[in-house]
């Protein structure tokens, strides 16, 4: 494991590895990636995918596919696959020049941790990339909320498949806006945070990061209607799931209310881009 070691010494690998020992790499379902003027490396955290460079949230199966298809397209030179905890500090401080993590930080318990660990990755003058759900979820519970009310005063109760989506997202949203770290259920939860821009830019500053900008992912004139389709696809499964005319005319007006600045300021989701001071 000479190449290993020699990656956690100094940040990038000496040379290749042999052709016997990619398979092994591989199958790690992490990967290093190195280049003339800098280095890259991803690496797990438990069964979640952390980084100190360029990643996504990547479940075992799709970082096998990227190993194959580095083998399948003679990168294998340029790959190496490294499993390890993303919080460590067993990788050398100050050699990375980029960190990446596609929805990583809001599925941690401690997301300051996640952050100091990228800064003390980044040399100095380094970026970090995160991409991330934001509080605008808000506005989503809201109109959930005006929905259920409106069915109960109406006497139409929605499709059970709808009402349980609803009230599901209600939960989740409340759950993660301002959790209690100190209840027994918070360690269970898989999406545990839904982030604020000033916990963000004051966790960043302590992480030693000079500068923090956002960039909000969405503000179109639908953007309410086209999530609450996703919603009940996604958490129900069925395609053809759908609210009554009236439930999306309550959506509508939200979109309605909101213009593209306000929904962009009240992002839902949203890329964080940090740079370390130089």
């Amino acid at each position: 494991m000479a190449l290993l070691k020699d990656l956690l010494r100094r940040g990038r690998p000496a040379a290749p590895p042999p052709e016997w020992a990619r398979p092994l790499f591989a199958a790690e379902l992490s990967a290093h990636l190195r280049r003339k003027d800098g280095a890259v490396l991803v690496w797990t955290i438990e069964d979640q995918t952390s980084t100190a460079a360029i990643t996504d949230q990547f479940k075992a199966e799709l970082l096998a596919m990227l190993a194959a298809y580095a083998l399948d397209n003679a990168a294998a030179d340029a790959v190496v696959c490294v499993k390890m905890d993303a919080m460590s500090e067993r990788v050398a401080p100050g050699v990375f020049d980029l960190v990446t993590g596609a929805s990583i930080l809001h599925h941690l318990e401690n997301p300051e941790q996640g952050l100091n660990a990228a800064g003390r990755a980044l040399k100095p003058g380094g970026h970090a990339i995160f991409f991330e759900p934001f509080n605008g979820w808000a506005i989503m519970r809201l109109a959930f909320e005006r929905i259920l009310a409106e069915a109960e005063l109406r006497g139409d109760p929605l499709d059970p498949a709808a009402d349980a989506v609803l009230r599901a997202t209600i939960r989740d949203v409340a759950e993660r806006s301002d959790p209690d770290t100190t209840t027994a259920w918070f360690p269970n939860l898989d999406d545990k945070w839904l982030f604020s821009r000033s916990r963000i830019s004051a966790s960043a500053k302590a992480a030693g990061f000079e500068t923090v900008r956002y960039v909000p992912h969405a503000g179109h004139p639908t953007l309410y209607r086209d999530m609450t389709a996703v919603q009940l696809r996604l958490a129900s499964g069925r395609a053809d799931l759908a609210l009554p005319e009236w439930a999306n005319a309550i959506v509508d007006s939200f979109d309605a209310a909101l213009t593209r600045d306000a929904k962009r300021e009240l992002m839902m989701e949203g890329t964080i881009v940090l740079t370390k001071a130089g």
